[in-house]
């Protein structure tokens, strides 16, 4: 969205920027022009871009410094700007995990969500206000929650049992930031990590097979596919 601001500004001759120049500025400046519900949702996001410079660099002339910051050889860099305008924050302590290079894309994605707590679990949907029962589909005796899915729930509790035997991870615990926790102080392996976000993903699968499907298999049977995924992806 900001390549259509510098593209007004520093490619005024091409078609786009002439027409939007004519029929949605007519005639004023890029700075100066307001988001409107008769314009479109794309045009009011270039607005939306066009006051976020203005917020972060303080003005006009300065976000037009900025820019040209971000242009190099008449072509304009979408990493530079991304850098300026993404909120930035520390590093979480779980990210060396999650991040792990033996580990599946989609594992570390759904592992991603269950550290900040993003998963859909019912305790999320009930604080949106959506009406359900909140019982864990995994053991059917307690409140379904994340802290509850990863690992606390029985069932949950079988498989990351059967899982780090197998894989030869000693002294877990069977919460899941506690066990990340045991992971990453004691320096574990890829093959490690990748079995405990193998394990979440598997375990928040099976959670959405009992719900929409009616399909259950055992924590013998699931644990079984997670060692196999894990060592037959990194070929141990």
């Amino acid at each position: 969205m900001t390549k259509w601001v510098w593209k007004l500004l520093f490619k005024p001759g091409c078609l786009w920027s002439r027409w939007v120049t004519q029929y949605i500025l007519k005639g004023r400046d890029i700075w100066h022009a307001q988001s409107s519900i008769s314009l479109s949702w794309y045009w009011n996001n270039v607005i939306k871009m066009k006051d976020l410079l203005l917020d972060i660099s303080g003005g006009p002339e300065q976000a037009l410094a900025l820019l040209v910051r971000c242009t190099a050889r008449q072509r304009f860099d979408v990493s530079q700007i991304y850098e300026l305008i993404r909120p930035h924050s520390s590093a979480v302590s779980w990210a060396p995990l999650v991040y792990d290079k033996g580990c599946h894309p989609k594992h570390s994605f759904i592992g991603m969500l269950a550290m900040q707590d993003k998963l859909p679990s019912i305790e999320r949907l009930i604080s949106r206000g959506i009406m359900l029962i909140n019982r864990c589909s995994l053991c059917l005796r307690q409140c379904e929650s994340i802290s509850h899915l990863f690992f606390t729930c029985e069932f949950s509790a079988q498989v990351w049992g059967i899982v780090a035997a197998r894989l030869h991870l000693q002294g877990v615990i069977f919460y899941l930031h506690a066990t990340v926790n045991i992971l990453l102080t004691a320096r574990r392996n890829s093959l490690h990590n990748a079995g405990l976000l193998a394990s979440i993903y598997y375990i928040w699968k099976e959670r959405n097979s009992r719900i929409f499907q009616g399909i259950a298999s055992s924590p013998e049977d699931l644990s079984s596919k997670i060692v196999c995924m894990v060592t037959r992806r990194l070929g141990v």
